[in-house]
């Protein structure tokens, strides 16, 4: 009967804490997006939610480095569930146009980006400061959907929609379109000529009608 109470009690403690967490990170994030990570303080944080001074070191031991690392990681992570559960990779159907099935792919990845411009701007503009575990999770992610995305390709080819290619080498082409898009938009600079949509098309159609006329099969 006394184990009850102190059950309900931990857990309730458990729940604020991990909401209290979730409001500071919630702060850093916007703070760290709109005046940068050596510009925002420990205190602008805590003062953004109310938050007396220190007891964010309460929740974040190593303080705003381990913020930042913990809204980097756990965006990704949602963006990369989100991106999965397009189901666009794993389950794509052959009677779909190739052209169409990577082109609603990569729409749907710009979009998963597109609606958090906070963590985009941070990322970008904060990369040097991740930790090599934060890059690395980034990087095998991100690795994990080109090689799908490398097997959707040779399924194509073994259907006879492709020729044989370098199916890394083309996910990687595939997933750079869409690097070219994110970067004008955090950074300004348009080397897509225009209209976002547009541009996503035509270097899809590019890069197929390639790898169905153009170059030799590999020896």
């Amino acid at each position: 009967m006394s184990k009850q109470p102190r059950g309900r009690n931990g857990t309730s403690r458990d729940k604020q804490a991990a909401e209290r967490k979730e409001q500071l990170l919630a702060a850093a994030k916007s703070l760290f997006a709109e005046k940068g990570y050596h510009a925002t303080s420990t205190r602008m944080i805590s003062q953004k939610i109310g938050m007396a001074d220190g007891l964010l070191y309460h929740y974040f031991p190593d303080g705003k480095m381990e913020m930042l690392q913990s809204i980097i990681k756990e965006g990704h992570e949602k963006r990369v569930l989100q991106v999965d559960e397009s189901r666009i990779l794993m389950h794509d159907d052959p009677d779909v146009p190739l052209k169409t099935c990577l082109v609603d792919f990569l729409t749907a990845v710009y979009r998963i980006l597109l609606s958090d411009k906070e963590l985009l701007r941070i990322q970008f503009r904060e990369q040097e400061l991740l930790d090599e575990s934060v890059v690395g999770y980034l990087s095998e992610s991100v690795g994990q959907r080109r090689a799908l995305l490398a097997k959707l390709l040779e399924r194509r080819a073994a259907l006879g929609q492709i020729r044989e290619i370098d199916y890394d080498l083309a996910a990687i082409q595939v997933m750079s379109v869409n690097m070219m898009i994110v970067f004008k938009t955090v950074s300004g600079i348009d080397l897509t000529d225009g209209d976002a949509d547009t541009f996503r098309e035509r270097m899809i159609a590019h890069l197929v009608d390639g790898w169905t006329n153009g170059g030799a099969a590999p020896g």
